[in-house]
């Protein structure tokens, strides 16, 4: 009697992946059961399964808070006599930029070759019982998980005016305020999950 069986096995976890992917390829495994005797029991197994673990978790949790104050103006002047007063302000200018980059998982496993096993049971006497079990594990898993909070506060407050003259006698009074320009800028970069199995 023979018997010669091709099978291959595998366990591929992609359900469990959160990000990723996985491949698994069959195994080229082989029984060979013969030349046993009559009223023998036997028992050949070849199986290979696939098995990686790989957990990573980030998170993050940032504030930015940024307070900027600009001013030249609240300028005075008065009860001159004379040829004139004049107040120039020169500009209040406020700029703020925050940049934050959230975490990264990178999770990266090479091929391995594929596996084969060979299971014989063969040449056995009558009413022999006999078993053989060839098996390779291999098991692959890739969870990631990222987790981030960002906060940007800001207050700008840029001033040119709130300038005064008066009482002044005698020639020109003259105001000329500068500019109070606010630049804000705000760059939130999110999380980035990579995995290859």
């Amino acid at each position: 009697m023979k018997l010669i069986y091709r099978t291959g096995a595998f366990v591929s976890s992609a359900a469990l992946l959160v990000s990723g992917f996985t491949t698994a390829v069959l195994a080229d495994n082989e029984v060979t059961i013969q030349g046993n005797g009559a009223g023998s029991t036997n028992t050949a197994v070849a199986v290979s399964v696939d098995v990686v673990l790989v957990n990573q978790s980030n998170s993050a949790i940032v504030t930015n808070e940024t307070l900027q104050i600009a001013n030249t103006g609240v300028n005075s002047a008065n009860g001159n006599i004379g040829s004139g007063v004049s107040i120039d302000t020169g500009n209040a200018t406020a700029t703020s930029t925050n940049t934050t980059s959230g975490n990264t998982n990178t999770a990266n496993i090479a091929t391995l070759p594929l596996a084969t096993n060979s299971a014989t049971i063969k040449n056995n006497g009558d009413l022999s019982t006999n078993t053989d079990v060839a098996a390779s594990i291999d098991f692959r898993r890739c969870r990631q998980s990222n987790r981030a909070r960002v906060r940007n506060r800001k207050l700008q407050v840029t001033n040119t005016g709130l300038n005064g003259a008066s009482g002044n006698t005698g020639g020109t009074t003259t105001i000329n305020t500068g500019n109070a320009p606010t630049t804000s800028t705000n760059t939130t970069t999110g999380n980035s999950n990579s995995c290859s199995i």
